[in-house]
């Protein structure tokens, strides 16, 4: 494995390029990214109460799918960013190292309690969210330019009725429009594993 890098990935713009050396399994591109964040990728499991060394374990077992899933060509750029694909990676093992734990007699690791339900508002599992949100807005399929324009105004929380004024329809459709944005949305972040498929809608905004 490559040495341990700790900087969080920070750059808002998509890895276009970085994302197409991956998509060819190049060893340099797969460096870079763990540079990046490997620390980011532990944090998701030291922030939920594991030890660090069962966040190392759990770590390195991400990357070690991410290298696997690259060499046998899973990845595809256009439809996610490295980082969004990679922290989905870490957040499936996370399910199946929690799966593993309910099925064993195994002590508890040390550090604070394990929970499934753990708080996700820590920046490494925000960090995620951003890249998989961004992913979906600024890369082609799953979202039309309508949906786009209706997820990025509702971030700026406008009301049913200016969003109607917006798209030049009545505040009833804009409302509509919006929960089918959403709707969309969540599609698109369940393929990438982000959310569950069976996660609740999002419902709409303010009258």
């Amino acid at each position: 494995m490559p040495s341990r890098g700790e900087q969080a990935d920070s750059d808002p713009r998509p890895d276009t390029g970085l994302g197409a050396s991956l998509a060819r399994a190049d060893r340099a591109a797969f460096d870079h990214l763990h540079a990046r964040l490997a620390g980011a990728v532990r944090s998701l499991y030291t922030r939920r109460g594991l030890s660090l060394g069962v966040a190392e374990e759990l770590s390195q077992q991400a990357w070690a799918a991410l290298w696997e899933a690259l060499t046998a060509g899973r990845y595809e750029p256009q439809r996610s960013s490295p980082a969004t694909y990679l922290y989905a990676i870490a957040h499936r093992i996370w399910l199946r190292y929690l799966r593993d734990r309910a099925n064993s007699s195994a002590p508890e690791p040390a550090g604070e309690p394990l929970s499934a339900d753990a708080e996700p508002a820590e920046a490494s599992d925000l960090a995620a969210a951003l890249h998989a949100v961004r992913s979906a807005l600024e890369q082609p399929g799953g979202l039309s330019e309508t949906d786009r324009t209706v997820l990025r105004l509702s971030a700026e929380g406008v009301s049913d009725r200016e969003l109607g004024k917006r798209l030049g329809v009545a505040a009833s459709s804009a409302h509509e429009a919006r929960r089918g944005a959403f709707e969309r949305l969540r599609r698109v972040l369940a393929r990438q594993g982000i959310v569950s498929d069976s996660a609740e809608r999002p419902g709409g905004g303010r009258q």
